[in-house]
């Protein structure tokens, strides 16, 4: 009987899966069959990484910052969700003008020309626009903005100037308010080496030769917590 050889669940941290856990155990029980459905329940590691690092980068209460953000963006409040993202630092400065050239094609072309212009090298013009849910386009829309950043100053240096000169309409805009600083990109450097094996670890739990299994979940969490401490 299958009853008699349920084993282990590995699931992420939504309380709907203890209640799943917990009705198995009860079903199993009716054929007095024990099942702890605490030991039995496993948390995924790769979920538990997108946790802590949400965490790290958006505060103690991440959930709630991102039901602002999005209440605020359903109801068009451009200049509050701004403001929002701004008091976030380095990296809200940063989402702030991600979005804002995304929201225009001609910025979008522009930036385009522009990154062409001082980084012929790059195969990628466009940058990233990371979400408060997962992490991972957070870290690569910083990742390509370090990467473009001769490029990225200038061109919201020039948007700035233009706005100035009122060349712009007079909604308030991104670059007003979120042109990166020197200690800005300093800042963004050292988060960005922050996340770095957190990123790696999360690419590789998803890999298809891991088994979430202890082999592959123990040298992930020695790791982290070592570089977390260094």
């Amino acid at each position: 009987m299958i009853e008699r050889n349920i084993g282990y669940f590995t699931l992420d941290n939504a309380s709907n899966n203890d209640t799943a856990i917990r009705c198995i155990a009860a079903k199993l029980e009716l054929l007095s069959i024990k099942f702890d459905p605490v030991k039995r329940r496993l948390q995924c590691l790769g979920h538990i990484i997108n946790l802590v690092v949400k965490a790290f980068l958006w505060g103690n209460d991440p959930e709630r910052f991102e039901q602002e953000a999005d209440s605020l963006a359903d109801q068009e409040n451009y200049e509050a969700e701004l403001l929002l993202w701004w008091k976030r630092g380095p990296l809200g400065k940063l989402h702030n003008i991600v979005q804002w050239i995304g929201r225009s094609p001609q910025h979008q072309d522009e930036y385009a020309e522009k990154v062409r212009q001082l980084n012929p090298e790059s195969t990628a013009a466009a940058l990233v626009q990371g979400n408060v849910t997962r992490w991972g386009g957070d870290y690569e829309d910083l990742k390509r903005a370090l990467h473009q950043r001769d490029a990225l100053e200038e061109f919201v240096s020039t948007a700035i100037q233009h706005n100035q000169h009122g060349e712009q309409d007079a909604q308030v805009t991104a670059p007003k308010y979120d042109e990166l600083t020197p200690e800005d990109c300093s800042i963004s450097t050292d988060i960005m080496q922050f996340l770095q094996p957190f990123r790696m670890w999360q690419l590789m739990l998803q890999a298809h030769h891991m088994q979430g299994a202890l082999y592959d979940v123990l040298p992930a969490m020695d790791e982290l917590l070592l570089h977390m401490e260094d």
